[in-house]
């Protein structure tokens, strides 16, 4: 077990790689009824996504020292980096529901 020599680091640990297990099995699973390669282009494009508000929300917690400000700050540093980084895909989710509504009306 991670969590009596990491503590809470080890619980984190533990649950990445038990999500990673399920999603890998879930994969393997419906291999021959979705095809998975078309997909993938999400995948990669989620991760850089994420390593990149990773980076930032991380440097935005070492310059501030107010634990207080440092959350708030990193909490709103995450929003707008994840607002900018996945606009048109925001975008487009706006979009289609405006539209749906609209035509619903008509």
């Amino acid at each position: 077990s991670l969590i009596p020599f990491l503590g809470a680091i080890g619980a984190i640990i533990g649950t990445i790689i038990a999500e990673l297990v399920v999603a890998l099995y879930q994969t393997y699973a419906i291999r021959n009824e979705l095809e998975i390669s078309k997909y993938m282009k999400y995948l990669f494009k989620g991760l850089s996504t994420g390593l990149i508000m990773f980076i930032i929300v991380l440097g935005v917690g070492h310059i501030i020292s107010n634990i207080y400000i440092r959350l708030f700050m990193q909490v709103l540093s995450g929003i707008i980096i994840y607002g900018i980084l996945n606009y048109s895909q925001i975008k487009k989710i706006i979009c289609t529901k405006i539209k749906r509504k609209k035509s619903i009306k008509n």
